[in-house]
């Protein structure tokens, strides 16, 4: 604060001393300073101004070049007194004029508050999206998944062409007819008989004819191999009309065996000689007379040969 005074007069003293002190001749200390006059009423305060609105803060711009200095306003109203400091330096005008007086500047004042935030930028532009990278390598291969349920059986196809006919096969040892005509007299002892063997010529089947005798007709087994003995043979007997009869007591050098005599003319009958599962089957018809020829009508199935004795 810069204060003004002004004295309307200085005695003779007075100005010596301030000459003395101008030259340096007498020490600052050793004079008092009279007491300051009656200050003068304080001038009116204006009105305060209306506070504007903060605004958004902008950019800082470049500082600008300092400005003149505007008019001073009108004087505050005066603060409570302060503490005197010390006694500055006197000085007085030659003519007797205003003496001014400069004080020590005051402290600086507060910051003021910061401005408020300014108002965020719009979002600029989304940019182009960037070139695709290059594809990964292929990642290992799965586990191989369970087996999935069968599916349903497919429509039948339609039935294909048929084959050629295969070759002929070799004709089989099945039933063989022949017949057979025995002389029912004559020769050595009168008649005689068919003698049917099996394939190995280890069996043979009789049928006589008037053998020996008039009205002689029955039939009878006989073991021709040393082999044969009782158990390993079966034969059955089976006459139209008749029980079966199956015997297992054939035997080598035992003769005629398992025979039945007495049969009447006509008659029919299937004989099989069994030998350890080969099988020989002989189907007889025998139309015959007492005292006259025999014919005899037989199908063979295993094999073997037939032949007429007339001894």
């Amino acid at each position: 604060m810069t204060e003004t005074r002004r004295n309307k007069s200085l005695s003779g003293s007075s100005v010596l001393r301030a000459s003395l002190l101008a030259a340096g001749l007498l020490a600052a200390c050793s004079g008092s300073t009279g007491p300051a006059g009656a200050e003068g009423p304080a001038g009116p305060t204006g009105p305060m101004g209306t506070v504007g609105a903060t605004g958004t803060q902008g950019p800082a711009g470049d500082m600008g070049a300092t400005g003149s200095a505007g008019d001073p306003g009108p004087a505050g109203p005066t603060g409570p007194e302060g503490p005197r400091g010390p006694a500055g330096a006197t000085v007085v005008a030659d003519d007797g004029g205003t003496v001014i007086v400069t004080g020590p500047a005051g402290p600086a004042g507060p910051t003021g508050a910061t401005g408020a935030m300014g108002a965020t930028g719009a979002t600029g532009a989304t940019g182009a999206t960037g070139a695709t990278g290059p594809a990964g390598a292929t990642g290992a291969a799965g586990a191989t998944g369970g087996t999935g349920p069968m599916g349903a059986t497919g429509a039948t196809g339609p039935a294909g062409e048929a084959g050629a006919p295969g070759a002929t096969g070799p004709t089989g040892p099945g039933d063989v007819g022949a017949v057979y005509t025995i002389p029912g007299t004559g020769g050595a002892v009168g008649g005689g008989y068919l003698q049917l063997t099996t394939a190995n010529g280890d069996i043979a089947f009789l049928v006589t004819c008037n053998y020996g005798a008039a009205g002689d007709n029955e039939v009878a087994f006989s073991a021709n191999a040393s082999g044969i003995m009782a158990g390993s043979v079966t034969t059955t007997e089976d006459f139209d009309g008749q029980t079966v009869k199956v015997h297992s007591d054939l035997c080598f050098s035992c003769g005629g065996q398992d025979g039945v005599s007495g049969l009447s003319w006509p008659w029919h009958g299937v004989f099989i000689a069994d030998e350890g599962g080969t099988l020989t089957r002989w189907d007889v018809t025998d139309n015959g007379s007492s005292g006259g020829d025999c014919t005899l009508i037989v199908y063979t199935d295993g094999g073997g040969t037939g032949s007429v004795v007339h001894p």
